[in-house]
């Protein structure tokens, strides 16, 4: 086992509101005491700055965009500004296990070979009562093709930011995270830093994540930046594959995570918000024909409905992914 490694946590704030002093509260009850926290304020423009500035906390550092920057240009500030070799990277919204930051360094002293890792998550609500329990497993590393072919067929495996660990030097490596994006930077950086190391995955459940309406997942407007910018990761990911999984992957991708990107257009005809149908509309010509993605995603809507759709994935994606490449291995 490798001496272990140097960590830090980095956490963007935007309008933090309820949920901020729990958040920072978990950070620094940490059981793991040799560390920095890097908070940046968005330029809020509630009373997060107010709450912030108060910390009496020397590991605390703490900067203030002068304008709101967004997501992933306030966690490229954050890079930037940390020194330690792994940076946690957090929300707002989230509660951090006091044992997260320990078992974080011990992961990666175990396994020091991948760029990131990931731990499970307990999604918990707005009052905070569990909303679902994740299954646990023993840690283990995620080779570059699994993870590839997972995020294909089931999206992104870390769920969210508050369950990542990266090595800052990888991080700054492959760019940050990409600026421009509004959703899918994550995403886009997971593929980055997976191109050429497995994925740690830490089996225990190290975080609880917050869902509630009012974050930027919900926000349907993201949605729709997420439909923009969704196809380069996923033809990344697809790229990463040996040429005999792509035409598997494009099924996969035709059949959930496309049709997916679609369901908000739904939610804007319920409201007979025109305007953001026809924009909707015009966005899904990046990924293909609107009306062939439109009609996908409502055959897929009947058939859940049905409890077919499932069922149908699996049999004619997930397990016809499994036997080509059972195919191609024995064949190497």
């Amino acid at each position: 086992m490798s001496d272990p490694e140097s960590i830090c946590v980095v956490l963007p704030v935007y309008n933090g509101g309820d949920f901020l002093r729990e958040s920072v509260e978990s950070v620094l009850s940490q059981t793991h005491e040799d560390f920095r926290l890097y908070v940046c304020d968005d330029a809020s423009c509630d009373r997060s700055w107010d709450f912030l500035r108060q910390i009496d906390d020397p590991r605390v550092v703490l900067v203030r965009n002068t304008r709101n920057l967004g997501l992933f240009p306030t966690l490229n500030r954050l890079l930037e500004l940390a020194e330690e070799d792994l940076v946690h990277l957090w929300g707002q919204d989230d509660v951090m296990h006091e044992d997260c930051l320990d078992r974080t360094v011990s992961f990666f002293a175990s396994f020091p070979a991948p760029n990131f890792s990931f731990c499970r998550l307990r999604a918990i609500d707005d009052r905070g009562e569990v909303i679902s329990e994740p299954e646990t497993f023993d840690d283990r590393l995620m080779s570059i093709e699994d993870h590839a072919v997972g995020s294909i067929l089931a999206g992104c495996h870390p769920g969210n930011i508050s369950t990542v660990c990266m090595r800052r030097r990888a991080a700054l490596d492959v760019g940050g995270f990409e600026s421009s994006m509004k959703y899918v930077g994550d995403f886009m950086m997971w593929w980055k830093l997976s191109r050429c190391a497995p994925v740690g995955m830490i089996g225990d459940c190290l975080a609880e994540v917050r869902y509630h309406s009012g974050q930027l997942s919900q926000d349907l407007d993201a949605a729709y930046f997420k439909m923009i910018e969704i196809r380069e990761p996923l033809l990344g990911f697809t790229l990463m594959l040996p040429e005999e999984l792509h035409s598997i992957a494009a099924r996969a991708l035709r059949w959930r995570a496309i049709p997916n990107v679609a369901v908000p257009m739904f939610k804007l005809a319920r409201r007979f918000d025109l305007s953001g149908v026809f924009r909707y509309w015009r966005g899904l010509r990046s990924l293909g024909s609107p009306l062939s993605i439109v009609m996908r995603c409502l055959i897929v809507r009947i058939l859940s409905a049905l409890g077919l759709y499932g069922r149908l994935y699996q049999r004619f994606v997930i397990d016809e992914m499994n036997r080509k490449r059972q195919s191609i291995a024995r064949s190497d």
